[in-house]
């Protein structure tokens, strides 16, 4: 997976959409964030993939250029620092223990809250329109540990 420098919309019979199938972040110092998965229902299993050019330091677990978060249990949260650069994320699903992900109907509607973004998404295997996974990212400061919607 390469790191897009500009967010990716999702194409419908030859024009762009406002759905989202990558979002892009620039971060011009090392920022701390926080990504908690609200809800899946999927016959898939379902997850978020972040991709960072520079890296992320995960608390406890050492640090890796890209993290899939699978929406193992819900309201699961994991807190990391993504190192400056350019980070990208989007939503992902397994299927046939293969990684899916910006297949023709599926992408990303995002809403602004306080702290960050909140991602309602959807994959090809859903019924149109149907939710299958909502997440959010918040950015932190460094004081800061527990930032919630």
């Amino acid at each position: 997976m390469r790191i897009k420098k500009e967010k990716e919309y999702r194409e419908l019979d030859g024009q762009l959409d406002q759905i989202m199938k990558t979002d892009v972040f620039q971060f011009s110092n090392d920022q701390l964030i926080q990504v908690k998965i609200h809800y899946a229902a999927s016959s898939r299993r379902q997850g978020v993939v972040l991709i960072s050019e520079n890296g992320f330091l995960l608390e406890g677990k050492g640090n890796a250029s890209t993290f899939i978060l699978w929406a193992d249990k819900i309201n699961s949260e994991h807190i990391m620092t993504c190192v400056e650069g350019t980070m990208n994320l989007f939503n992902v699903w397994e299927e046939e223990r293969m990684l899916g992900y910006h297949d023709q109907l599926s992408g990303m509607r995002i809403e602004k809250e306080q702290n960050g973004f909140i991602y309602y998404c959807q994959d090809s295997h859903t019924k149109e329109k149907d939710t299958s996974i909502i997440f959010s990212i918040s950015l932190l400061s460094k004081s800061s540990i527990k930032t919630s919607f």
